[in-house]
């Protein structure tokens, strides 16, 4: 049995896809994140954090299209950075910053994120929601859609492009 952790040193913190493919595992020395395919624990990606921060928390969205990274600064000021990785390309497709917070939630559709935020006393002050925007109603958000403006899942011709970003749609086998 393989056990990645012996790959990647002392780890803090996993967090493992719903369909259970990818295992995240934040390094604790080194403050990066280390994703492995589960099927065969090779390494897919290594991310450095964008922040000089420490980082509080790792979650896949639960369609395991992002990974979702908190982390801390305390200089100059006091702040969080939220940044969703894409786990198709392995960079990051949004950043929300300025925060001040301590841990996360996602709802169980992907579009909410929760965050708590405490004072200096750690008492719960305030929880921050944000519910992703989606532009063309499709039911996927827009850091995730893939044909803006059209919905994702109308693909006729089954070739992976949405029709709305297809020039011509080649139905013919």
């Amino acid at each position: 049995r393989v056990n990645p952790a012996n790959r990647v040193g002392f780890c803090h913190l996993l967090s493992a896809t719903d369909d259970g493919l990818l295992l995240a595992i934040r390094q604790a020395r080194t403050d990066n994140i280390v994703v492995f395919e589960t099927t065969n624990w090779t390494k897919t990606a290594e991310l450095n954090s964008t922040n000089v921060g420490y980082i509080d928390s790792i979650k896949f969205l639960p369609d395991g299209s992002s990974l979702v990274v908190t982390s801390h600064q305390s200089q100059p000021i006091p702040s969080v950075t939220i940044d969703f990785w894409n786990t198709n390309t392995w960079t990051i497709s949004q950043t929300i910053s300025g925060l001040d917070a301590g841990s996360m939630a996602i709802s169980p559709d992907g579009k909410m994120l929760a965050i708590a935020a405490y004072d200096e006393g750690a008492v719960l002050s305030e929880i921050n929601i944000w519910e992703e925007r989606d532009s063309d109603g499709d039911g996927i958000g827009d850091s995730s859609d893939i044909c803006p403006g059209h919905n994702d899942a109308y693909d006729s011709d089954s070739d992976g492009v949405p029709d709305g970003c297809e020039p011509l749609i080649d139905t013919s086998e």
